[in-house]
């Protein structure tokens, strides 16, 4: 079954992934992205904004050791403070694009972390606008938050998890200081 946009329902998510239902939904001459609560079809509040629109900068980010711990293929524990400073990147104008190494089913419960949490993607695996300019595999993003990127901090705790994790709040202490959360600059 579809509604008007030609989407499938939500009881009936289960014949598409998540991260198939995504990039059908992004024209690719559109500069928008899409809300993933959308596609699972949850209510929005009236003061939540329904799309991003055109970033002020692009944010492509880890998924395991970066917003969970490394369990893989499970998934892992939600990494202490990252749905708090993931929500705040995103209210400053960021558009966050997962960039993970997950794929399939794997990567529709990655996609499903997100939409739980109501944190808004912008792109899936690639920055959904970039195929304007450039034919290259590799995601466009003004910033990348890896738990494996060199600089990246993180936390070594054996008690919570096996391997490091990245570190939220000194994410967001060099983000304050590098201004990342400046005001948007008026055209």
């Amino acid at each position: 079954m579809s509604n008007q946009d030609g989407l499938q329902a939500p009881g009936s998510l289960k014949k598409m992934s998540f991260a198939s239902l995504f990039r059908e939904r992004v024209d690719k001459t559109q500069m928008d992205a899409v809300r993933l609560s959308d596609l699972l079809g949850k209510q929005q509040s009236q003061s939540e904004p329904k799309k991003i629109i055109s970033p002020k900068y692009v944010v492509a980010l880890d998924f395991d050791g970066t917003c969970v711990t490394h369990e893989f293929p499970k998934m892992g524990k939600d990494c202490p403070h990252a749905v708090e400073v993931l929500k705040k990147i995103v209210a400053h104008g960021a558009g966050l694009v997962l960039f993970t190494m997950r794929s399939g089913d794997y990567l529709d419960d990655a996609v499903r972390w997100f939409a739980e949490r109501e944190i808004p993607l912008y792109g899936i695996q690639m920055n959904p606008t970039q195929h304007i300019w450039t034919d290259s595999n590799k995601c466009y993003a003004h910033l990348y938050i890896d738990d494996a990127a060199l600089g990246c901090p993180l936390i070594y705790d054996s008690q919570f998890a096996k391997r490091p994790f990245v570190d939220w709040v000194a994410v967001d202490r060099l983000l304050m200081k590098h201004d990342w959360y400046m005001e948007p600059i008026e055209k």
